[in-house]
């Protein structure tokens, strides 16, 4: 005989409330010391030789713990819910609370009256912040009982710490949700950068050598001179930053490929110097250059320590005010085991926030105008190439005071 009222079956058929359920991951799974402890409890405190968490499905209940069910249901770990009555708890979304379901007009045909034994019934809602219900917390005796305040109280309790325990796991599921849907988008985002970088690197390789080949053929007048050279270093800037893309997109276990050869650095220095030089002009930034006495060649990828270079003096000139200073200083040190070179600026300086977070790909500082934007791969790039050469990066900042970046290269022999 079946005297569910429809509506009941409605509520337990809720698609939303079903979605919980299942996102909750506790359905069909193996017993949990957490769980078990707050059914022993309730069957200790209230003297009950029953106590279940239930989980009402649309067509069983899951017996997530238990405490005192005979055999099949305690191996089985469920009932159909002919055998229940914690669906009538999670359609009601109240307590349920019975003395004697063998006197109930809808409980006396209820299986679980028969077949399970169930008498006195006392169970809770286990109920999520949004609102579904997702089952019971019940304590069961298999003979008639009136159920105290005290009783219903501390089976509150008992379930709401046990509904805490289930909240945490929707949470969890929910950010490792969120974190699969950021892992395709970067993904993603990633293919997309390198498909748009590798497309637009052969036209700009095309763009800078018919420059190049036009200011070398023709006959310019000195303000003509000027403003190609000023679209050449342009386009050289723009290539820079195709190529830190591609090193960094094609970066695994924290390092980049490097080509390594002796390299006279204190010159590399300064030709690097001589490019930004005119543009810490523009800016009337004091530029001042200091290489490393006794320092004659240095192992390196030349083509790589010159970007890490070029990097970190031009983003240094980019965030120091008019009238600022940059001091590039390079010693050895260790008994010139190691090659240290710092580049301070007068500039706004980083929060602490910030410098821990600087290095990492696509940041970009909130400050930078639309003139200054970058593509955020530029410190990672720098501070990939340092590793690689197997040396380390570092910045030392205050607001309002300026940064410090310190790079530590090994001189090998």
């Amino acid at each position: 005989m079946n005297l569910i009222p429809e509506c009941h079956l409605e509520r337990i058929h809720d698609p939303l409330r079903l979605a919980a359920l299942d996102a909750s991951g506790l359905l069909d799974t193996s017993p949990e010391a957490c769980f078990d402890r707050f059914t022993r409890l309730v069957s200790d405190i209230l003297g009950t030789p029953v106590s279940i968490i239930s989980l009402v499905d649309k067509d069983r209940q899951f017996f997530k713990s238990q405490v005192g069910l005979g055999e099949p249901w305690k191996t089985l770990s469920q009932t159909p819910l002919s055998h229940s009555f914690c669906q009538y708890v999670v359609s009601e979304r109240q307590p349920l609370i019975i003395s004697d379901a063998r006197c109930d007009h809808v409980l006396k045909h209820n299986l679980a009256t028969h077949e399970l034994g169930v008498v006195a019934y006392l169970g809770i809602p286990l109920t999520t912040l949004e609102g579904h219900t997702l089952g019971a917390f019940c304590a069961i005796d298999s003979k008639p009982r009136q159920w105290s305040e005290h009783d219903i109280a501390l089976l509150n309790d008992l379930a709401a710490i046990a509904m805490t325990e289930i909240e945490l796991r929707l949470l969890a599921q929910t950010y490792r949700e969120k974190y699969k849907q950021l892992k395709t988008l970067e993904t993603q985002r990633d293919s997309m950068v390198n498909m748009l970088v590798h497309d637009l690197r052969n036209p700009l390789t095309s763009l800078l050598a018919g420059i190049e080949l036009m200011t070398l053929e023709s006959q310019l007048t000195p303000l003509q001179q000027s403003a190609f050279d000023a679209t050449l270093r342009g386009g050289q800037h723009l290539m820079r930053m195709v190529n830190d893309i591609l090193d960094v997109s094609k970066a695994n276990a924290s390092s980049i490929e490097i080509k390594r050869s002796d390299v006279d650095f204190n010159q590399l220095l300064l030709n690097t110097f001589a490019e930004v030089k005119p543009l810490a002009a523009r800016h009337h930034i004091s530029l001042n250059c200091f290489p490393a006495a006794g320092l004659n060649t240095l192992q390196v990828d030349p083509d790589k320590l010159y970007r890490v270079l070029f990097n970190l003096i031009s983003n240094a000139i980019q965030h120091t005010p008019i009238d600022g200073k940059i001091d590039i200083r390079c010693a050895l040190m260790n008994n010139a085991q190691l090659l240290k070179i710092d580049i301070s600026d007068t500039g706004c300086g980083i929060s602490l926030e910030n410098q821990a977070m600087i290095f990492e790909r696509f940041w970009t500082s909130q400050k930078q105008t639309e003139t200054e934007k970058s593509s955020g791969l530029g410190l990672t790039f720098c501070k990939l190439a340092c590793e690689a050469h197997g040396g380390k990066i570092s910045v030392s900042s205050q607001l309002g005071r300026g940064s410090t970046f310190t790079v530590t290269l090994p001189i090998l022999h």
